[in-house]
């Protein structure tokens, strides 16, 4: 998914794993000359210092994301978890049928709904959604009525998250249902331009109708 980390991070990194490598070959060189006890601490001491590297990193470059989604989100999202795509519709005024996805502004029904849990690129996509590099976190959160076309639910129990994407894939909005069943579902937008080329691309591989005529 393109986008790019900020420079004083990717700096950051790059000192941390050079000093990493720097300190285990040090280490190295000394198991080669002892044993027993000080070779348990040196692994020990090896694990600790990588394992706070890529801590570092993964805080750093999702924290935001992380944020925006919500503990139980986040985690459905970086899965274990059933995916299913879908097509949406608006419901046209005075139409007969019935919306299975009501939000504020407007009603929805979904059509040619896609499990796509075990498909090729899945987990690309569970991670792009995860990085914050891939969100415009300055653009405004604008509450004007958008045209959704295509969502996505990713689910494991009770636990559901549907996301929603606008036709151009610039916009997508995060499904935050009611306190109890009566309330209608709000939306969290957020937007998600820096990886719009990307998700065209993947949503097409698997072969979704991404026409802007629905």
């Amino acid at each position: 998914m393109p986008g790019k980390e900020p420079v004083y991070l990717a700096e950051a990194t790059r000192k941390a794993e050079t000093s990493a490598r720097a300190l285990v070959g040090e280490l190295l060189g000394s198991m080669m000359k002892h044993s027993g006890r000080k070779v348990v601490l040196a692994i020990g001491l090896i694990a600790l210092v990588l394992g706070g590297t890529g801590w570092f990193y993964r805080y750093h470059t999702t924290h935001r994301a992380a944020q925006f989604w919500g503990s139980t989100a986040a985690m459905l999202i970086r899965g274990p978890s059933s995916v299913v795509v879908f097509e949406l519709k608006p419901i046209e005024e005075n139409s007969k049928k019935s919306s299975d996805l009501p939000i504020k502004a407007a009603d929805y029904f979904r059509r040619r709904s896609q499990d796509i849990s075990d498909a090729r690129g899945l987990v690309h996509l569970r991670n792009a959604l995860s990085l914050d590099r891939n969100f415009d976190w300055e653009a405004s959160d604008s509450h004007s009525e958008e045209n959704w076309v295509l969502g996505i639910a990713f689910s494991e129990g009770e636990d559901q998250q549907t996301i929603l994407f606008s036709v151009d894939f610039l916009q997508m909005a995060r499904v935050v249902p009611g306190e109890d069943q009566s309330q209608v579902p709000e939306l969290r937008r957020i937007s998600c331009a820096p990886m719009a080329r990307s998700l065209t691309t993947y949503f097409e591989s698997l072969g979704i109708e991404l026409s802007q005529d629905r």
